[in-house]
């Protein structure tokens, strides 16, 4: 069948389906092992990393670079996972094989942490930069194409809300570890000890997601006669209208997320003299990753409900223009307006969620079911290139701005750098709205009135407003 032939997955074959008590085994274990991994995550990533290198390795900002460009450096690696998965038909060997020594590594850094800190500065460093290229390498190579498994036991009228609850846990998860890890860190400093505690309960979540997914069951997919190369593997995606027009879209609007995004946390921490916001750390981790996070979990199985009945085209639309209206509030901020950005909060979580679950719906419906893996291995590569490449573009005009600024006349005092460069990143997304989003191939082009009355629908249904269902009918789970 021709990749180019359709914008929906082909029928699963008869070999390829499973018992109702399989599919019930398997989403469970699916949604816990998405909380373990994203506790494990919390605790190998982020703040806890940075912490890591900073305070208890004291790495200089040389080699901080190197080490934090070792997992986006390792993301072609994809591209290896989705030829071997398309080769042999399987996904979960793959992933219990690969991911496991990524989840043992950082035991190892913990049981040897007093020996790491004794070797010379630049061994130490490259030893790590080398071990976390490794890790990540099996890491992309072992996870890649999950959801093109995952995507196998969910029943395709489901599948939105299925994966909003998992995303709802995966999120729920990674806040309340990360919250209490970092009053740890907060209260400890950088004491060695802690480390070992915090990498020692990680590699446990990580074990424990492994044990979650080896519970997951797998049909093996049919094989190809021909095994395809790593340029099939390459080219198959790009063969796919929608993919052509979609794949620009997201690295495109990756791009202008990374250039924002990132620099929203430097704005509120700059002080009020330099016309920043001044914020402390727990406001700016509470309005910029907290709160939005808890409003994104709370909706995205509501968002993915919606997704289930009309289709991704509207939904991405409304989404998009919602966030760009709460976006652009931070084109005006300034201490006065504080009060403003709990209202943004709320609403650009809600836009947020809406976009992330059109992303995930893309993943698993949007394009043909031959070679699934090969369009998901894509998007991630070009979702780390984009964000390499907006974060480094918001680095260099920031720079530039904070240099050129001080010779505009004229300029209220309360404009900051970093005014200009969210302009930019806004004006970038509304380009790539008007020339792209709005000409996306996409099903589900229907009236934004309607997408809203789902989405209420939904909402109320989830607080229990709406009649209950008739006795007797009884769903799959996830449905």
């Amino acid at each position: 069948m021709s990749d180019t032939a359709q914008t929906t997955p082909t029928p699963v074959p008869e070999e390829e389906r499973y018992r109702v008590a399989d599919i019930r085994l398997g989403l469970r274990n699916i949604l816990l092992a998405a909380a373990a991994t994203s506790a494990f995550t919390a605790l190998t990533t982020g703040a806890v990393f940075t912490s890591f290198l900073t305070r208890c390795l004291r790495v200089d900002d040389f080699w901080y670079g190197i080490i934090m460009a070792m997992a986006p450096a390792a993301v072609f690696a994809q591209f290896f996972g989705s030829l071997a998965a398309e080769r042999s038909g399987r996904i979960k060997p793959k992933y219990l094989t690969y991911c496991l020594p990524q989840r043992l590594l950082w035991a190892v850094i913990a049981l040897t942490l007093v020996w790491i800190l004794q070797m010379p500065l630049a061994a130490r460093m490259a030893l790590l930069a080398a071990l976390f290229f490794i890790t990540a390498f099996f890491q992309h190579f072992g996870a890649g194409g999950t959801l093109a498994w995952f995507s196998r036991l969910v029943p395709l009228s489901a599948a939105g809300k299925f994966f909003g609850y998992r995303q709802r846990s995966a999120m729920i998860a990674m806040l309340v570890v990360a919250t209490l890890v970092s009053v740890l860190l907060d209260r400890f400093e950088w004491q060695g000890w802690l480390y070992v505690i915090i990498f020692l309960a990680a590699t446990a979540f990580g074990l424990a997601d492994l044990l979650f997914i080896r519970a997951v069951p797998e049909h093996p997919r049919p094989v190809e006669g021909a095994p395809p190369t790593l340029k099939d593997i390459l080219r198959a995606p790009w063969q796919h209208p929608a993919f052509r027009w979609y794949a620009p879209f997201m690295f495109l609007t990756g791009i202008a997320v990374g250039m924002m995004d990132p620099f929203l946390w430097r704005y509120c921490y700059e002080s009020a003299a330099n016309a920043g916001l001044g914020m402390s750390v727990f406001l700016a981790n509470l309005f910029l990753a907290v709160a939005p996070t808890l409003i994104m979990a709370w909706m995205a199985p509501h968002w993915g409900q919606v997704l289930d009945r009309v289709g991704p085209k509207s939904v991405l639309v409304l989404a998009t223009v919602g966030n760009l209206l709460v976006s652009s509030v931070w084109l005006l901020m300034r201490q006065e307006l504080l009060w403003l950005i709990p209202v943004q909060t709320l609403f650009a979580g809600m836009a947020n969620s809406g976009i992330a679950q059109v992303e995930i719906h893309m993943r698993v419906r949007g394009f043909s079911t031959h070679r699934h893996t090969t369009y998901l291995a894509s998007l991630n590569v070009l979702n780390g290139l984009a964000g390499m490449t907006g974060a480094a573009l918001g680095g260099i005009l920031a720079s530039f701005w904070k240099g050129q600024l001080p010779l505009i006349p004229g300029l209220p005092a309360w404009v900051s750098h970093y005014h200009p460069l969210f302009l930019t990143a806004l004006l970038l997304r509304v380009l790539v709205f008007a020339f792209l989003l709005v000409r996306l191939p996409l099903p589900g082009d229907v009236p934004g009135g309607r997408v809203l009355r789902e989405l209420g629908a939904a909402m109320a249904e989830s607080l229990g407003r709406r009649r209950r269902r008739p006795a007797g009918k009884s769903r799959v789970a996830g449905e």
